[in-house]
């Protein structure tokens, strides 16, 4: 909604992607109070934290599915059944695209 003005279906399933990132993180969405390249919460995580994918299992499967929930373009979500499935690890996790970290660093600059 906030970069097109319009709401569309997958609206909340990008604001769940956002609620599991801020989970994970332990921080809020944007935090004008952080350094510039943190105060976005998408931005931080996939610049600053993609050694944490590496990671735990859990963890990884969390930021995966996240990820894939924020994507900028909204017909590329998944659905919040499929959101649910990858989470429980009954359906595989598709990587999310490369151009959701292309189009944050082009909006910050």
């Amino acid at each position: 909604y906030a970069t097109l003005g319009q709401l569309t279906p997958k609206a909340d399933v990008y604001t769940f992607g956002i609620l599991l990132l801020e989970i994970v993180s332990g921080r809020k969405n944007i935090d004008s109070t952080l350094a510039p390249n943190q105060i976005y919460l998408i931005k931080w995580v996939v610049e600053e934290t993609l050694d944490i994918i590496n990671s735990e299992n859990e963890v990884r499967r969390v930021i995966n599915v996240a990820l894939l929930c924020v994507q900028i373009e909204p017909t590329i979500r998944p659905l919040m059944s499929h959101v649910l499935a990858m989470l429980q690890g009954e359906m595989d996790i598709d990587h999310p695209k490369r151009d959701l970290a292309f189009n944050l660093k082009n909006s910050e600059d």
